[in-house]
């Protein structure tokens, strides 16, 4: 008796919520439920056709932006197409007009590019003289030096033993004041 009582109870809870469901489902599609299971019928039929018409503008809509945009991305791939063509015919035209110039302008460059290259070489003359006076410099310096280190190792042997190691730190005889050698 008590399982058949669950069963009816279950049947009762299942016919009060098919209603709601069926109604949850109607008004989330835009469908009013109807009293009549008749007047449902044609209220879906009229709710379904002007969606499809709503559904259809949109879907219109959609692919006639779909189609704009693709039609702008079509023409700009077209003309950055149109540029790399310029681009490429410009430098094949003037890897060519290198060999042979053909017009006063490519003349002018071509006496400018004259005129770069003879620059560029005095240049790399006067930088050679630069080096080569360098090491003329650093020479004579060390001529220089040369020659006033055997002055003074010649004024050092002149002077007394004595004289010498009295100037030199750790000796303890007062330094005296040498003479001046000129030769």
């Amino acid at each position: 008796a008590t399982a058949s009582r669950r069963e009816s109870d279950r049947d009762r809870d299942s016919d009060r919520m098919l209603p709601a469901l069926l109604l949850s489902v109607s008004f989330s599609s835009g469908l009013r439920p109807a009293s009549r299971a008749g007047s449902c019928r044609a209220a879906a039929v009229c709710q379904d056709s002007s969606e499809i018409s709503v559904l259809q503008q949109m879907s219109a809509a959609f692919w006639e932006g779909k189609r704009a945009q693709l039609r702008a991305e079509s023409e700009a791939r077209l003309r950055e197409m149109d540029e790399f063509v310029a681009r490429e015919q410009a430098l094949a035209g003037a890897a060519l007009g290198a060999g042979a110039p053909s017009s006063a302008g490519s003349l002018e460059a071509e006496q400018l590019k004259i005129d770069l290259a003879a620059e560029r070489e005095r240049v790399r003359q006067l930088e050679l003289a630069l080096a080569q006076q360098q090491v003329d410099s650093e020479h004579a310096l060390q001529q220089v030096s040369a020659y006033w280190v055997a002055k003074l190792d010649d004024a050092r042997a002149q002077l007394p033993p004595a004289a010498t190691t009295a100037g030199q730190p750790g000796s303890a005889a007062p330094a005296k004041a040498a003479p001046a050698v000129l030769d």
